[in-house]
């Protein structure tokens, strides 16, 4: 199905929209927003990449090239799991704000 420019209008509007709900609710529920913002960025963070590498390894499939789409997911992965070792040895820092 090839998407119209009406169609991307229309989806691009709808999803402004529900940002500027979700912005003005949470600016009046902030203190619940806190609460919620522990789970939802670390979800949202993770729905992100598994869409990513989902998007890899079906492309890597239908083009024949399965084992480079393997290879090429291994490596994301290993690559955040050890960055992110990294960056827990690093002390954190108090915000210079």
């Amino acid at each position: 199905m090839e998407a119209t420019i009406y169609q991307v209008l229309i989806f691009s509007t709808v999803g402004g929209v529900f940002s500027l709900i979700g912005g003005m609710l949470l600016l009046r529920f902030g203190s619940d927003a806190e609460k919620i913002s522990q789970y939802a960025a670390p979800f949202a963070a993770g729905s992100l990449l598994a869409a990513a590498f989902l998007d890899l390894l079906k492309e890597s499939a239908e083009g024949g090239h399965y084992n480079q789409g393997l290879a090429g997911a291994l490596a994301g992965i290993l690559l955040f799991f050890y960055s992110r070792k990294i960056l827990q040895l690093v002390p954190p820092s108090s915000p210079t704000w």
